[in-house]
């Protein structure tokens, strides 16, 4: 069987890795999957590209509860910056992801606005540039999508060209890495493809997860400079038109997450010891965050039949 490195270049618009049977098993896919070059670098494009949604939610005080993360019991008050916020996350991240904390220890969130967030490397002089996919609640994301439906490029790339200018002009001497999942994959796609012809400013590499795209896109000629790699995964129709101008992969469905999900690039994710303890914990009050959490980590059922004051089940 041919691994996913076998079949990098493929057709504009793919609907199947070629090479590879639609019959074999999943385990057998994911073994081969993790042949292909850089695949542990890869789910730390990953694990980054999920971070900026994070920006968005820098109000949502609810979200921030340590005994419940369901439960909202914080002074309405109180705000944190979408770079606390973030910065929260990736501090979070090292420990659902223990084989990435090495890496992840080593970043610092240098920069965050409403749709890009960057990290920065200091010991490895790396630059890493992850732009969020479309949230439902922001009009102009929308607005976004429908421009890449008929064809055009998204209006979002041009703030985030600037903004990656003036932060890469931080850090002239350092490696730029790139990333983007869904409507964030379509604009990283077109900032890497404006920078490609200036070596001050061209990524060393991208990675874009189930990228949007439309049979009305543009043709771009392939990156010379910066490596492009595009994730998919099988039977994700929101990417199944986008035409890379680089090389494409194709992944393995898992069953738990929805065809356009971000997590059938993540790493598998592994509880910390306070989630861990928090279930324990919360299992004899019947909080409804042990519940959550027995579902994200296939736990034990909760044998408390105490309901969640605050209705979530």
């Amino acid at each position: 069987m041919n691994s996913v490195e076998d079949s990098a270049h493929l057709p504009c618009t793919p609907n199947k890795l070629s090479g590879i049977e639609e019959d074999e098993e999943e385990e057998e896919e994911d073994k081969e999957e993790e042949k292909a070059p850089d695949h542990r670098f890869t789910q730390l494009q990953a694990i980054l590209t999920g971070l900026p949604q994070h920006g968005l939610l820098a109000h949502d005080h609810s979200r921030l509860c340590l005994a419940c993360k369901l439960c909202s019991n914080r002074n309405s008050n109180e705000e944190l910056a979408g770079r606390d916020v973030v910065e929260m996350e990736l501090q979070t991240a090292k420990f659902y992801y223990p084989k990435f904390a090495d890496e992840l220890r080593g970043l610092v969130v240098a920069h965050v606005t409403r749709d890009i967030s960057f990290f920065v490397d200091h010991a490895r002089k790396r630059i890493f540039s992850s732009v969020r996919g479309t949230h439902p609640a922001v009009p102009t994301d929308l607005g976004n999508d429908l421009l890449i439906a008929f064809g055009f490029a998204p209006s979002r790339a041009s703030y985030i060209l600037q903004d990656y200018i003036e932060m890469r002009n931080l850090y002239p001497n350092y490696l730029s890495f790139g990333s983007g999942h869904s409507l964030g994959g379509a604009v990283m796609h077109e900032v890497a493809s404006q920078l490609e012809k200036d070596p001050k400013y061209a990524f060393s590499r991208v990675d874009v997860f189930n990228s949007a795209g439309s049979p009305l896109q543009r043709m771009r000629s392939m990156l010379e400079n910066t490596r492009f790699y595009s994730h998919r995964v099988k039977g994700d129709l929101v990417s199944f038109f986008y035409c890379p101008p680089g090389e494409s992969i194709e992944h393995q469905r898992k069953p738990q997450f929805g065809a356009h999900g971000l997590g059938h690039f993540l790493p598998s994710r592994e509880p910390s010891f306070h989630e861990i303890m928090e279930v324990h914990v919360y299992r004899y009050f019947g909080c409804c965050s042990s519940r959550k959490l027995e579902a994200d980590f296939a736990m034990p059922p909760c044998s408390c039949q105490t309901p969640c004051q605050n209705g979530h089940g």
